[in-house]
């Protein structure tokens, strides 16, 4: 961000125009102080012994959070899905969200759909090693250029504005398989604006 000025020169011919860059803003998406409208769905997991409710006692804005339980079962990928569709305008350039951490390794990811309804996937955390701190709230943050195509529509080009579908927890391995619980909290859109004077 700053005050600069772009100078072109061609032989003895020269120009330049004064330029203002990066005025930053940030949106809150959800705080998860109203937890209205989110439904649980899943593939290998254990559905009954999995809620989402709110967390008086570990937040980063006051006064709650959202505490996410799973329980994983064997026998293939699985993943429990936290579904809202919720819009968000304009073009981020990132999406970012606080996680209170487990420990137990397990894969964040979340989905949306662009303009055009095509899907597109981006990881808060890699695979490997997942969520792996413990008993502490950590910042994660993700650049909307690594935002990947789903599988249902591999050759898709990201056009904005876009609507947040799912927040997802997965795990491949089986023998990570467990019960557990993380909290979230301030999930925000940041935007980048640029202007020309």
């Amino acid at each position: 961000t700053g005050n600069g000025e772009i100078i072109a020169e061609i032989d003895s011919i020269s120009g330049s125009v004064p330029l203002i860059v990066g005025t930053s803003a940030t949106i809150m998406i959800d705080d998860f102080s109203d937890l209205s409208g989110y439904t649980l769905t899943g593939t290998r997991v254990n559905l009954a012994q999995c809620s989402f409710v709110i967390d008086t006692i570990n937040f980063i804005s006051a006064p709650t959070s959202g505490k996410l339980s799973y329980s994983l079962t064997t026998g293939g990928t699985s993943a429990l899905y936290l579904n809202k569709e919720i819009q968000i305008s304009g073009a981020p350039e990132k999406l970012s969200i606080q996680v209170y951490g487990d420990g137990k390794k397990h894969w964040l990811r979340g989905e949306f759909k662009d303009v055009d309804e095509e899907i597109f996937l981006i990881n808060f955390t890699d695979g490997d090693p997942g969520i792996d701190w413990l008993n502490i709230w950590k910042y994660l943050e993700v650049d909307m250029n690594d935002a990947i195509p789903s599988w249902v529509n591999p050759n898709a080009i990201l056009t904005f504005p876009i609507k947040w579908t799912r927040t997802y927890l997965v795990e491949t391995n089986d023998a990570k398989k467990d019960n557990g619980a993380i909290a979230l909290d301030d999930f925000r859109a940041h935007f980048i604006s640029t202007e020309v004077y």
